[in-house]
């Protein structure tokens, strides 16, 4: 499977900071609605250990309708909290609740992925890129901790 470029990766990581020790919070951005992140299962891919990560721009706080969503699988081998290098994040969904749009690049299937469609998650990867950088434009992003190489 096809990760993220370091720059998008620590884009992602900057977001997983928010998470702290919760398993889910709302980000809210100056004159934005609210971006929801939560941390999910343990999955396998690979043969590596990772888990599931989401992140969500809500159309409003009482539905679960997003006007963008997207799944990723997080493989963490840092040994540093900071260090991009050792994070690989693959996208592997995205959903626009407003459109009615869905693309999953993969099946969970017993805390595996399996079913993997390349070509659909190369697209996902840069899906994923565009969108993290305009959730920095944006402003969900600053004010995270910062990063180290």
């Amino acid at each position: 499977m096809k990760s993220l470029s370091i720059l998008e990766t620590g884009l992602v990581l900057r977001l997983l900071l928010y998470l702290d020790n919760r398993s889910e919070i709302d980000i809210a951005a100056h004159g934005q609605p609210l971006l929801h992140l939560k941390k999910g299962n343990t999955v396998r891919v690979e043969q590596e250990k990772g888990y599931l990560f989401y992140a969500g721009v809500r159309l409003n706080r009482k539905r679960e309708a997003y006007v963008y969503h997207m799944g990723f699988v997080v493989v963490d081998n840092r040994q540093c909290p900071g260090v991009r290098s050792q994070l690989a994040v693959y996208p592997i969904s995205y959903r626009d609740d407003v459109n009615g749009l869905q693309d999953i690049s993969c099946i969970l299937q017993h805390d595996e992925v399996s079913n993997h469609r390349p070509a659909l998650q190369i697209n996902l990867v840069a899906t994923a890129s565009r969108w993290l950088q305009e959730l920095k434009t944006n402003g969900y992003i600053t004010g995270a901790h910062p990063l180290s190489e």
